[in-house]
């Protein structure tokens, strides 16, 4: 989870914020103090349980590479390559999808307030999915939508959108309001994802289930919201000829405590509307610099979705939080059709 610096560093294309807020972020590399790699690694280790005589098993869901940084005054870049991921499928087996790409962007700020995006990367910006706390995503943000009839088992997994989904995509971004940090301010975003999925595949397996694919658009995502802090609140939808979507979003961080709530509608010309809702609380000790220690509580419900309503408590502790760290995630997660245990342990260096 990012702190107020680690969201003005992202905002401002992987530059480090300055001291003083009337003066542009420096350029990475100006300065000694600047001077680094831009690699890092992020392998993690899992136990799943699907309960209820359902799938059980300990396996590598991945192992990462990972690199961000500028590409001189105006651009900048983030990479994120799976060379190993692994899921376990609803029979058992392990689904193998190396090679494919998480996040693979550059990004273009030719004027202090606008930004393009090209590239394959998460529709939503006003919270980071990415660097959530436990080990899943919210129902409110990952619960895919048809966008279209594509023939074909792969095309027709890639072409369903959600908030949380990565696509290829190119994107614009305004900032009508500044605000103190880079990160703070009132946002925009336009974003035209495609149906597809940039990928390296890196075994057999893989070039069947993350192979490189790129075809039409499947719709438009706009998105508004402010951000002061981890305290913000906006809106986004998506329109394409087959769905529909719309959704409120909000998040309030009080000392340790984040609150986040959504509330959305969506509609499926072949299914019907339903609703989605999710409260989140989350409390993140911060007592020591060596050790960080958090636990939440999701409530969550998509209505018409064959489930009640979900809920998933989470805990997580890192350290010794230095170039290398260790995370370990638990959660469990309890619905009336199934419960879920996933105990993840991460090595990032």
């Amino acid at each position: 989870m990012l702190n107020e610096t680690g969201l003005a560093f992202q905002a401002g294309g992987y530059r480090l914020p300055s001291s003083r807020p009337s003066q542009q972020a420096p350029v990475a590399g100006e300065g000694a103090s600047l001077a680094t790699v831009p690699l890092a690694a992020w392998i993690t280790g899992r136990f799943e349980d699907r309960g209820g005589g359902g799938a059980s098993d300990l396996f590598l869901p991945k192992v990462e590479l990972i690199s961000g940084g500028t590409l001189g005054e105006d651009w900048s870049y983030f990479a994120e390559w799976r060379i190993v991921s692994w899921s376990l499928d609803s029979d058992g087996s392990i689904l193998d999808r190396s090679g494919r790409f998480e996040d693979l962007f550059a990004q273009w700020q030719p004027a202090e307030r606008h930004a393009f995006k090209v590239g394959q990367y998460r529709a939503l910006n006003q919270t980071d999915v990415s660097l959530r706390l436990s080990p899943s995503e919210p129902l409110l943000f990952n619960n895919g939508l048809p966008t279209g009839d594509h023939r074909g088992r792969r095309l027709a997994q890639l072409d369903r959108f959600s908030p949380a989904s990565r696509s290829p995509s190119v994107g614009y971004a305004y900032q009508s309001i500044q605000g103190r940090r880079p990160g703070d301010g009132l946002f925009h975003h336009l974003t035209v994802p495609f149906v597809g999925e940039l990928s390296i595949p890196l075994s057999s397996e893989a070039s069947e289930n993350a192979s490189f694919e790129l075809a039409d658009a499947k719709g438009v995502y706009a998105e508004t919201f402010y951000r002061r802090g981890h305290r913000t609140a906006g809106a986004h939808a998506f329109y394409s000829d087959e769905s529909w979507l719309l959704t409120a979003l909000g998040t309030y961080r009080w000392q340790g405590l984040l609150l986040t709530a959504g509330l959305g509608v969506d509609d499926r010309s072949s299914q019907g509307s339903r609703r989605r809702e999710s409260l989140a609380a989350e409390y993140l000790w911060t007592g020591s610099d060596r050790l960080r220690a958090a636990a939440g509580l999701r409530i969550e419900n998509v209505s018409d979705d064959g489930r009640e309503v979900g809920f998933a408590p989470y805990f997580v502790v890192s350290g010794p939080n230095t170039q290398h760290t260790f995370l370990l995630q638990v959660e469990y997660q309890t619905q009336p059709a199934g419960d879920l245990l996933v105990i993840d342990l991460s090595l990032l260096f």
